[in-house]
């Protein structure tokens, strides 16, 4: 794309990758055998989630507080703003492992780190590759 020029040098910080890829047949068994519920999959209480964010932050509308998932926008044309996750994706009452578009035709979602890390002690899945 034009926006994407011109190339340059970037440094990326350390991060983790599965040592193997993991199917939805896969994870649909280890939630068979656990009964784990993913983040996307739990009731919000406020009560918690107002924790975790600046005081006097209002509460949403009980239509948005609701579990989901963010889900990947596509885009063709360049993102203004890249520190603003708002261009790229979208929050989707509903959206989760079992439904990953929610309601509508998307194609990608954002998994939680807690789930994918409690994927990884509770199906003995191996330990996650340290890229640095």
């Amino acid at each position: 794309m034009q926006h994407e020029k011109p190339a340059h040098l970037v440094a990326v910080d350390g991060f983790f990758m599965d040592a193997s890829e993991v199917t939805n047949a896969q994870f649909k068994k280890f939630i068979e055998e656990t009964g784990y519920v993913t983040v996307a999959e739990r009731e919000i209480v406020w009560e918690e989630m107002k924790k975790q964010l600046p005081p006097g932050t209002p509460k949403p509308h009980d239509s948005i507080l609701q579990p989901g998932s963010l889900v990947f926008k596509k885009t063709t044309e360049s993102v203004p703003n890249l520190y603003d996750y708002s261009q790229l994706w979208d929050w989707i009452v509903g959206a989760n492992w079992k439904q990953p578009e929610g309601k509508l035709r998307l194609n990608l979602f954002l998994q939680i780190n807690s789930d994918s890390m409690i994927w990884q002690e509770m199906s003995g899945n191996g330990p996650r590759i340290g890229i640095m």
